[in-house]
C-alpha cells in the first residue's frame, strides 16, 4: 500500500513538474487580445510621457517619473527609437539617450513642441518565419508583428550663431510626421511569449510598402484627439492600470528608477537660453536682404534669399544711379547743341538712358517691395510657430521683443531640490 501511494505521489509530481516546463509555441485568439490590449497600453504611455518629459511647466519629479516609465516600456529591448530633435534628419536613439535628449532639448532649444493623433486600432500577423528553442528542445515557434501609427506635429527650432551682420537667434520650423510604431510578440529567455516594441520609425511619405495618404486620412478620423499637453491625472491612471495588468512593475520600482535616473545625471548643466526672438525693423525691410539672414531653415538658404534681394536692390538701384546721370548728361548736350543734327542725337541718348532709368527704378521698388512681403510673411510664420509652442515653454512679448525662459538651478542640501528660474 505504501509503494502504491509513493507511485502515485510521484506520478502526480511529474506531471507537475512537466506541465511547469511545457512551452507554448503559439498563440490562441484570447491571448492575442490581450497582447493587443499591453500594445496599445504601450503606445499610449510612451507618446504621453513624451509630453510629460518635454513640459517645463512640470514639476521635475514628474518629469523624470514619465521618464523612467518611458524605460520601463523597452527594459530587456534592443529597441531604437527614430526622431529629429537636433537637426531636420532623423537620427535613431535608444531609449535611454531618448528620454535624455528629450528632456535636454526642451530645456536648451528655444522652441521644441509636440503633439500628437492616435490610430484607433491595429491587428497582429502571424509571420512566415518561426523562432527556434536552441538551448532546450530546438523546436520551433511561432512570432506574431503588428504596426500601429500616430501622427505628430512638431515645432522644433534651430539656433542661428552670431555674424559680424547679426546676433545670435534662431529659426523654428514645422513639420507633419506619421511614426510608425513595430510590435513582436516571441519567446523571451524564459521560452514565454512576450510582447516588446522592436522600433519606433519616422514613415517617409515616399515609402512605397504603405498607402502614406490613406494612414494620415484615416488617423485624422480616429476617435482620438489631438494632444499635446499630458494630464498628469490622465499619465497617472494608465500608467497604474498597466501596473495592475502587470504591463508596468510596481510604483516603487518606477520610482526607484526615477531616483537612479536623477543621481546618474546629476551634472547635466543646463545652459541658460539667452536667444531673444528678433522681429523685423526698419533697417530689414529698408535694406533688402538683409533682414532675411533671420529667416531660414539652413545657413544655404538664408545666403541664397540675402544674396538674391541684395544683389537684385543694388544692381538696380546703381544702374538707375548711372543711367538718371547720363540720361541729364545727354539732355545738357542737346540744350547746348548748335546743330540740329546734334540736339535730336543728344535728345534720343537721353530718352534712352530716362527709358532705362524709369526700368531699373521700377525693378529696384518691386524688389524692395518684395522684400518687405517676404520679410513680413517669414516673421508672421515664427510667430505662429511660436505662439503654438508656448504653452509648454515660452512666455512671449512681441512687444519686448523677448522670449524668457525656465532654467533650472540644481541645489545641495539635506536632499536633491531643483529650483525653477525664469
Amino acid at each position: 500500500m505504501r509503494i502504491l501511494v509513493l507511485f502515485v505521489f510521484y506520478f502526480g509530481l511529474i506531471l507537475e513538474l512537466s506541465a511547469q516546463d511545457t512551452t507554448r509555441y503559439e498563440i490562441d485568439s484570447i491571448d492575442l487580445l490581450s497582447f493587443k490590449e499591453e500594445a496599445r497600453y504601450k503606445y499610449l504611455l510612451f507618446f504621453e510621457s513624451t509630453l510629460n518629459l518635454i513640459d517645463t511647466k512640470l514639476d521635475i519629479d514628474d518629469r523624470y517619473r514619465s521618464r523612467s516609465v518611458l524605460l520601463e516600456l523597452f527594459t530587456n529591448s534592443q529597441s531604437t527609437i527614430s526622431d529629429i530633435l537636433n537637426s531636420p534628419n532623423p537620427t535613431s536613439y535608444d531609449p535611454y539617450t531618448y528620454g535624455y535628449e528629450l528632456l535636454k532639448g526642451a530645456q536648451e532649444q528655444p522652441l521644441l513642441y509636440k503633439r500628437f493623433k492616435y490610430s484607433d486600432d491595429f491587428e497582429f500577423d502571424l509571420r512566415p518565419y518561426k523562432g527556434l528553442n536552441v538551448d532546450s528542445d530546438r523546436k520551433s515557434y511561432n512570432i506574431y508583428e503588428g504596426e500601429m501609427f500616430v501622427l505628430e506635429k512638431l515645432i522644433n527650432s534651430k539656433n542661428i550663431p552670431q555674424t559680424f551682420l547679426n546676433k545670435p537667434t534662431f529659426n523654428a520650423y514645422e513639420e507633419g510626421l506619421v511614426k510608425k510604431i513595430k510590435f513582436r510578440i516571441g519567446h523571451n529567455s524564459q521560452k514565454e511569449y512576450e510582447l516588446k516594441i522592436s522600433a519606433i520609425d519616422i514613415l517617409q511619405p515616399n515609402n512605397k510598402a504603405y498607402d502614406y495618404k490613406s494612414i494620415v486620412k484615416n488617423i485624422e478620423k480616429s476617435s482620438y484627439k489631438w494632444s499635446d499637453q499630458s494630464e498628469e491625472e490622465y499619465l497617472a491612471s494608465i500608467r497604474d492600470e498597466a501596473i495592475e495588468l502587470g504591463i508596468l512593475p510596481n510604483i516603487a520600482i518606477i520610482e526607484q528608477k526615477k531616483d537612479s535616473i536623477i543621481q546618474k545625471e546629476i551634472n547635466i548643466v543646463f545652459k541658460e537660453d539667452t536667444l531673444t526672438y528678433k522681429k523685423p525693423n526698419f533697417v530689414d525691410y529698408s535694406l533688402p536682404g538683409y533682414g532675411h539672414i533671420r529667416y531660414g531653415l539652413n545657413s544655404k538658404t538664408r545666403f541664397i534669399k540675402t544674396v538674391i534681394y541684395g544683389s537684385i536692390f543694388i544692381s538696380s538701384t546703381t544702374f538707375s544711379i548711372y543711367n538718371k546721370i547720363k540720361s541729364e548728361n545727354q539732355y545738357s548736350l542737346h540744350k547746348s547743341a548748335e546743330t540740329f543734327r546734334n540736339s535730336n542725337s543728344h535728345y534720343d541718348l537721353a530718352n534712352e538712358f530716362h527709358k532705362r532709368f524709369v526700368i531699373s527704378t521700377g525693378i529696384s521698388i518691386l524688389s524692395l517691395v518684395a522684400n518687405a512681403v517676404h520679410l513680413n510673411i517669414s516673421h508672421k510664420n515664427q510667430k505662429n510657430k511660436i505662439e503654438k509652442a508656448r504653452k509648454n515653454k515660452l512666455e512671449t512679448s512681441f512687444n519686448k521683443n523677448k522670449i524668457s525662459v525656465i532654467i533650472p538651478e540644481v541645489k545641495f542640501g539635506t536632499e536633491l531640490s531643483f529650483v525653477w528660474k525664469f
